[in-house]
C-alpha cells in the first residue's frame, strides 16, 4: 500500500482524541476516536494528566489506522502485506518499528499493533512526517478538542467516507 496513510492525536488533561485518513482503492477515507481515561485498561498504567501520555496516544492512533484499513478492506490477507503509515511523533516511529519501548504505556499501544498485524497478516512500517505536513490527521483527531472550532469533517473529507468504530471495537479486534 502507498505510505499516504496518517495518524495523529492530541491530548488535554482529561480527554485525548485519534484521527487519522487513508487512501482505499483510490477514495480518501478518515476516522476520529475520543479518548476517555476510564476507556484505556488499568493495565496501560497511563498517567493521570492525558497530556503525559500523548505518544501511547499517538501509537493508539497507528493502531486505529491499521485498524480503519482492515474494516474497509474486509477480511485477514492471504499474503503478508506490507503497510506503510506515518506518524508525526518520533517515539512513536521508534517504537513502531523496533517494536519495543521503555515506557509501558507505548508498549501496550505496540502489542495492539502487533497483534493487529499478526491476525490480518501484515507487517507495519511507520515513517516520520513533519507535523506541519499532517495537518489533516491532526484535525481529524481534534474534533473533541474543545479549543479548536473546527469544520466537521475537515476540509477535503467527506461524510460518506468516515469509517466508524470505537475504541472498544478497537481493543476486541484482537
Amino acid at each position: 500500500f502507498p505510505s499516504h496513510d496518517r495518524a495523529d492525536a492530541w491530548a488535554s488533561e482529561t480527554t485525548a482524541g485519534l484521527g487519522g485518513w487513508l487512501i482505499v482503492r483510490g477514495r480518501k477515507h478518515f476516522f476520529h476516536l475520543e479518548i476517555l481515561p476510564e476507556l484505556i485498561p488499568r493495565g496501560w498504567h497511563l498517567k493521570s494528566n492525558m497530556q503525559r501520555n500523548i505518544a501511547s496516544f499517538e501509537c493508539l492512533a497507528q493502531c486505529a489506522l491499521l485498524f480503519a484499513r482492515i474494516k474497509l478492506e474486509g477480511a485477514s490477507f492471504q499474503q503478508k502485506v506490507h503497510v506503510r503509515q506515518q506518524s508525526d511523533n518520533t517515539p512513536t516511529v521508534f517504537g513502531i518499528n523496533k517494536m519495543s519501548s521503555n515506557k509501558v504505556s507505548l508498549n501496550r499501544a505496540l502489542q495492539l499493533l502487533a497483534k493487529l498485524a499478526l491476525k490480518y497478516n501484515l507487517d507495519v512500517e511507520a515513517t516520520h512526517i513533519a507535523g506541519e505536513r499532517n495537518d489533516v490527521a491532526d484535525q481529524c483527531s481534534r474534533k473533541n478538542d474543545p479549543d479548536k472550532h473546527q469544520v466537521w469533517p475537515p476540509v477535503g473529507l467527506s461524510p460518506p467516507d468516515e469509517v466508524h468504530f470505537s475504541l472498544e471495537d478497537l481493543f476486541q479486534a484482537v
